[in-house]
Formats: structure tokens, C-alpha cells, sequence
């Protein structure tokens, strides 16, 4: 598709709406920017990369809309605030609207027709544990030899990583995309279904034991949880019509791994492990090579990540989890680790919850956790919002404090977990210097105890 000569708007300025500019007005499109904040952080890199670049401040009017071509979206703009007028008048007037993952799409398109060029792409979205499964599946798609470059919203933008690629004359085997959800809409199997060609390859997981041919589960052998793959007993079974009624089958189930043997701790993480494995089969890689991967993946910083053990108590850095969704996964991925004993999590959450209903932490809590130690500006709120799950809780004004309060309740064999649900900025810098400062806190325990990180 040639954007010589149109007109685009880009609507946001941060990573990926600076990409879209560059892209665009490498492409030759005549570029409008345009951000609520008066000077955004990339401002000057806008202007350095792309010279007489035309930038807006303000809330998006449709008068933002004037001689337009298209309009393309940042990521984390809501459909409800920022887009509520902009969005369907752009609607009104015919005028297209995309995201920064149609713009990719396109380029690949051309790219096709120009060069022959088609890539393996794998695309990842979902509320929580996106990062996780992009990175893991992009380890997984080089051990099984693929060249293959990873982006999308969660760093770099992909726009920049396939001009970048251009420029090196580096194109890859694989592209694995991560995107983010706020535009993402709620869609039942059935309707999924729909939108894929009735001969794709259709490859399910689930944290239950596997039933159908080509899936991934979870299977529980005597008090240990295996990741599971069960086979189809008739090669025309792997390449049925997801439209057409199937009729039972046979299965062969097949024990891949522990999942204790992955680096990544919780039921969450085995899920994710099993949504990699599923996406990677779905474009034909072997088994072997992805098995390898597994066990090799570190996990990303921040994201339940294992600092030390001290004592018999582990301690897990979830920084990243800046939102009750992922506090809630993290709970009950390492609550369901535990085999059925209960109550062997100790919490420290807390921040600035921007207006978040901290009610869902209730549930697990319940279930999961032996007491939370909260900090930061919506202590109270989640304080409020738990009471009912009936466990020990404290209040601490530092995370060193909280820490040390943590170790206090904590009992071996359990675990301390640092997992917010709240955004870090009313006490830190950022989520990486909350985690450090967790970090830190905890060393400083463990050379208490004669030992070290």
C-alpha cells in the first residue's frame, strides 16, 4: 500500500505512535501528530526524525481530522476518554482508522508482492502474561531455527523493528508480536473461529488435561503437574476443518516436562509456557527443540521472578503486576503450586491504584494468602477491599519496612510475594525501582542471615 502523497494522523506520541510517524513519513506520507500532553517525552525525538513534522497538543477534536487520509491509533489510547469524539467522526466522514499493527500488516503485504517475502507471523494479546508469551515464543522460534525478531507493544515498537531490519537487509524467518488490550474486544471461541481460514491449523491449550488432537494441558501424576500434549491418532485428524462437526477421536497423551522444571514458577507461568508451546506448533515447528527452549527461559524481569530463598521462604519480585488483574494471576499461579495447602503466600501490595476496584483481590486472598502487608496511597483501599478474606494484615509507610514485617509473618515452606496491583509512582520512580528497592530489602535480610543474593 503507497502513502505518497496522503495525509496521515497519528494520534499519541509515545513508542509506537513515534514509530508510526517515522514509518509513515518514510513512506512518504505528509505527517500530523497529535497528544494530549503539551510536551511529551519524545517530542524532540519527533522532530528531530521527522523534519517539518506538523504536532498538536491538546484533547482530539475532530477538527484534528482536516484534510486527512487515515488516521492511525497508539495503543494505549482508551476508546471511552481520549478516542470518544475523534474516533467515530473519523467513522462519519469514511476516513480510516488503524492501529500501528495494520500499518505492519501492510508493509508485509507489500513486501510480498514486491520481494516474495512471507514470514512466519505469531501474534499474542490478552490481559495478562502477553510479555511472558512473546519473549518465551520468540526463544522457542530460534531453538527451533528460526531467524526471528520480536516487537509489538511491548518494546520495541514493530514499525521500528522492521525498519530496522530493512536497513540492515535482514528480514526474518518469524515475527512475534506482542499487542496490547485496550482495544482488544471480548470475542467467544465460536466467533474466533470464524475469523481464521477453515484449513488453518487449529492448536489449543488449557491447564486441564488434554482431550483434543494437537493440544496442551496440564496433567496431575501423583502430586506432580506435568505440561501434557496429546497426540491425534490419525494424521487427518491434525488437519480438520474447525467448521465442521468433529466426530471423537482417539489421543495419545504424551508427558513433556515437569512443570517444576521450568525457571518460571505458578500455574500462571506453566499456562504461559503451554500458550507458547501451542503457538509455536501451530506454524509446524518440532517438539524437541521447543522443550529445550522451556527449560531454558529465564522469565522477564519483574514478573514473578525468583530473587533468593531465605530460610525456607521464597521471594518473588512481580513489580511488573501494576494492576489487580495481574496480582490476581500471580496469586493464584502460586497459590496452585502449592499442591493444595493453603494459605502459604505472604503479600506486600500497594500504590497508587488510579481508581482500580481492588474487590477481585478478595477471592484469592482468601484462598491463597496467610497475611498482606500493604504500602503506598491506596493502602487503605485495598485494606477496605480484602477485609472480608479474613487474613493478618499491616500497614507499613517504606518497602524496606514491609519487608521486614513480610519476613515477620512468613513461615518456610511459604513464600513472600511483591506484587502491587497498583502503579508505583506515588513512592518510586518506576516499577524497576520498586522492584530494586524490593530487591535491596530483601539482600539485606539475607546477609542477616549469613547469606547472599
Amino acid at each position: 500500500m503507497s502513502y505518497e502523497g496522503k495525509h496521515a494522523l497519528v494520534l499519541g506520541l509515545g513508542e509506537s505512535g513515534l514509530a508510526m510517524a517515522q514509518w509513515l513519513a518514510r513512506c512518504g506520507a505528509r505527517v500530523r501528530v497529535a497528544d494530549t500532553r503539551t510536551e511529551p517525552a519524545r517530542l524532540a525525538a519527533l522532530r528531530s526524525a521527522v523534519p517539518g513534522v506538523e504536532f498538536v497538543c491538546g484533547e482530539f477534536d475532530p477538527a484534528l481530522l482536516e484534510v486527512i487520509d487515515f488516521v492511525t491509533l497508539s495503543p494505549g489510547l482508551a476508546p471511552r476518554r481520549e478516542l470518544a469524539v475523534i474516533v467515530p467522526a473519523a467513522a462519519e466522514q469514511g476516513i480510516p482508522v488503524w492501529g500501528e499493527i495494520e500499518l505492519f500488516a501492510q508493509a508485509l503485504a507489500q513486501l510480498k508482492e514486491e520481494r516474495g517475502y512471507a514470514p512466519k507471523v505469531i501474534a499474542i494479546t490478552g490481559t495478562n502474561g502477553k510479555t511472558t508469551v512473546t519473549s518465551l515464543t520468540g526463544l522457542l522460534c530460534r531453538r527451533a531455527g528460526l531467524s526471528t525478531r520480536v516487537a509489538g507493544n511491548i518494546n520495541p515498537a514493530a514499525l521500528d523493528v522492521l525498519r530496522e531490519a530493512l536497513q540492515e537487509d535482514d528480514l526474518p524467518q518469524a515475527w512475534v508480536l506482542g499487542q496490547q488490550t485496550v482495544r482488544v474486544l471480548n470475542r467467544d471461541d465460536a466467533t474466533v473461529m470464524q475469523m481464521a481460514a477453515p484449513t488453518a491449523p487449529l492448536v489449543t491449550f488449557g491447564t486441564g488435561e488434554p482431550k483434543d488432537p494437537d493440544s496442551f494441558g496440564l496433567v496431575n501424576e501423583r502430586g506432580v503437574l506435568w505440561l501434557a500434549h496429546a497426540a491425534a491418532g490419525e494424521e487427518i485428524e491434525k488437519k480438520r476443518k474447525k467448521h465442521e462437526a468433529a466426530e471423537p477421536v482417539e489421543v495419545s497423551l504424551s508427558r513433556l516436562m515437569p512443570a517444576d522444571a521450568l525457571h518460571i514458577r505458578g500455574l500462571h507461568n506453566a499456562a504461559n509456557a503451554l500458550a507458547a508451546l501451542a503457538l509455536c506448533r501451530a506454524i509446524g515447528l518440532p517438539l524437541a527443540p521447543l522443550l529445550h527452549g522451556l527449560r531454558e527461559y529465564k522469565g522477564e524481569p519483574h514478573r514473578v521472578e525468583l530473587v533468593t530463598t531465605i530460610d525456607g521462604i521464597e521471594y518473588y519480585d512481580d513489580s511488573k503486576g501494576t494492576n489487580v488483574g495481574a496480582t490476581v494471576a500471580a496469586l493464584s499461579g502460586l497459590g496452585k503450586a502449592f499442591s493444595g495447602e493453603s494459605n502459604r503466600i505472604v503479600l506486600i501490595a500497594g500504590g497508587d491504584g488510579k481508581g482500580q476496584d481492588f474487590a477481585p483481590l478478595a477471592e484469592p486472598v482468601s484462598r491463597y494468602v496467610r497475611a498482606v502487608v500493604m504500602i503506598g496511597r491506596d493502602a487503605a483501599r485495598i485494606r477496605m477491599a480484602i477485609e472480608p478474606a479474613g487474613v493478618d494484615m499491616a500497614d507499613c509507610r517504606t518497602l524496606p519496612e514491609a519487608v521486614e514485617r513480610a519476613a515477620q509473618y512468613a513461615q518456610a515452606g511459604d513464600c513472600v510475594l511483591l506484587s502491587p496491583a497498583c502503579a508505583s509512582l506515588d513512592m518510586f520512580t518506576n516499577y524497576a525501582h520498586r522492584a530494586q528497592v524490593f530487591i535491596d530489602s530483601v539482600r539485606e535480610l539475607a546477609l542477616a542471615k549469613g547469606q547472599d543474593l
